[in-house]
């Protein structure tokens, strides 16, 4: 089944309409006597219905026609939802001014603004539950790498985050 995903991946890379776009994943898994193949994708500015309708269209097609999955299949092409976490600085770029909530690899939790991010990691204002006291230096932003997060989350916020 590896060999199907790296091949659809290939292919799917195709069918994107414009450099905006990317694969944030691609998953074939047996369900029920069929395979359900989930193709997440994202887009810098967003993904919007008839974009992801179309290119399934596309990629059933072709599969169908190079005969690629020979039994039936479920075929699912979507944008990944709020419970899916962030990976790779690009979805973490167009999250920029968003609360995300880090789990680090230590298990420590962190909530906050994301404020930058770059090939290496990301920088977030942490989330202050109570204003310093006169003289308590000010919160600073927070600098992770990718390698110190096992997991993070857009939150869904209602208002502004104070500065």
């Amino acid at each position: 089944m590896a060999d199907v995903v790296a091949i659809i991946t290939d292919r799917l890379e195709l069918f994107l309409p414009d450099a905006e776009h990317f694969i944030v994943e691609v998953s074939l898994k047996p369900v029920a006597g069929r395979s359900r193949l989930v193709i997440l994708l994202d887009a810098d500015n967003g993904l919007d219905i008839e974009t992801c309708a179309k290119i399934s269209r596309q990629l059933s097609a072709w599969i169908e026609e190079v005969d690629l999955i020979a039994e039936a299949f479920i075929l699912e092409v979507s944008s990944p939802g709020l419970d899916y976490p962030l990976t790779g600085e690009r979805m973490y770029r167009k999250n920029i001014g968003r609360v995300i909530k880090v789990v680090g690899n230590d298990g420590a939790t962190t909530k906050g603004q994301l404020l930058t991010t770059s090939p290496e990691g990301f920088s977030l204002m942490p989330e202050v539950k109570k204003k310093p006291k006169k003289g308590e230096p000010a919160t600073e932003p927070i600098h992770f790498t990718f390698d110190q997060v096992k997991k993070a989350l857009v939150q869904v916020t209602f208002g502004n985050m104070p500065d």
